[in-house]
């Protein structure tokens, strides 16, 4: 393999990256009506962290909660992100 050869079109600077970057914020509400909805068939408390909303279910209570959130107008989810068991 020969030597990389420095490339006169690509900038030597470093990507400029915001002065105070900011992360988008929890969305307590939805985490709220979910334990107020779902509390009962819930495993653990609703985690919320910036833009993601961890829910822990049973495998027997799954299809429930997943067809409430589908279904409920309160909710209205369309994609499921991440399933791990």
């Amino acid at each position: 393999m020969g030597r990389a050869r420095c490339r006169a079109d690509r900038s030597a600077r470093r990507l400029a990256t915001p002065a105070s970057p900011r992360s988008p914020p929890t969305d307590t509400s939805l985490q709220r009506r979910i334990e107020t909805r779902l509390g009962s068939l819930l495993s653990a408390p609703v985690s919320a962290r910036h833009d993601t909303t961890e829910i822990r279910v049973a495998p027997e209570h799954y299809p429930e909660v997943v067809r409430t959130l589908h279904d409920d107008p309160v909710f209205r989810f369309e994609v499921l992100a991440d399933l791990a068991g």
